[in-house]
């Protein structure tokens, strides 16, 4: 499977935004958790999207 910039970028918007609300929500941060799944979801949306 050859990965395009554009597929590596959706990819890593995914990861991160999950990195980062799971990260938030160890330290009983809610609002950046939910920033996080936000995140992970536009990376999500952007894949479903093309």
């Amino acid at each position: 499977m050859h990965l395009t910039s554009r597929r590596k970028g959706e990819i890593l918007m995914t990861i991160s935004g999950i990195a980062l609300a799971i990260g938030a929500a160890s330290i009983s941060v809610p609002q950046v958790a939910y920033a996080g799944l936000c995140i992970s979801g536009l990376g999500i949306v952007s894949m479903l999207w093309r």
